[in-house]
């Protein structure tokens, strides 16, 4: 079952997950699996006791650890990550490739802390951007050369609880073809993506 509404609940189907006593909010959950938000609260905790209370019975505590940020590039499948073409707002992949020139807007999730007053379980401000402390850095790998992309904006995506968004610009000098893409923030690196660059 996932969630109806927003702000995201604290329980669905008679289950709750709790970060050190903090209940998380649900996105989904099912006999195998919960999606569930790290709450804004732990900000600038190192680890957390994790509990998950089904039907009444709570698990035993697991330790997670915590960072301050831990990159992530969605995917629509394997390799293939949630990266959108801002001229046409197609996904970027073979069949669809961007071209130099073109911004790529792509969908992560912790890239860190925001310029903005969060609250766990909302979704992100559709009005005013809330960009991150830090901005986050996009590397492109393609045809034996590492290209950093201009970062326009890196923050929260607007409308969307827990996703961030980068606005990359592929250089007028990027070489046509298939490639890697990544970003790092607080010193940490994302999975890669696959992406297409056509000319």
């Amino acid at each position: 079952e996932s969630a109806g509404s927003v702000p995201l609940p604290v329980q669905i189907s008679r289950t709750r997950v709790y970060f050190n006593l903090l209940p998380a909010p649900l996105y989904f959950t099912s006999a195998g699996q919960i999606n569930a938000q790290v709450p804004w609260e732990l900000a600038g905790e190192t680890s957390a006791q994790l509990v998950v209370v089904r039907n009444g019975a709570a698990s035993l505590p697991v330790p997670v650890e915590l960072g301050s940020t831990g990159p992530g590039i969605f995917l629509v499948r394997e390799n293939a990550g949630v990266v959108v073409n801002g001229a046409t707002g197609q996904l970027v992949d073979a069949q669809t490739p961007a071209r130099p020139g073109d911004t790529l807007v792509i969908y992560a999730s912790g890239l860190g802390p925001v310029s903005a007053n969060v609250t766990t379980g909302s979704p992100a401000s559709s009005t005013e951007l809330e960009p991150l402390r830090q901005s986050a850095e996009a590397t492109l790998s393609i045809a034996g050369q590492s290209i950093a992309l201009p970062v326009a904006f890196s923050g929260s995506a607007p409308g969307f609880i827990g996703v961030n968004q980068v606005n990359a610009v592929i250089p007028a000098n990027a070489p046509a073809g298939a490639g890697s893409l990544r970003l790092r923030a607080g010193g940490a690196e994302s999975n890669a993506v696959q992406i297409s660059i056509q000319r």
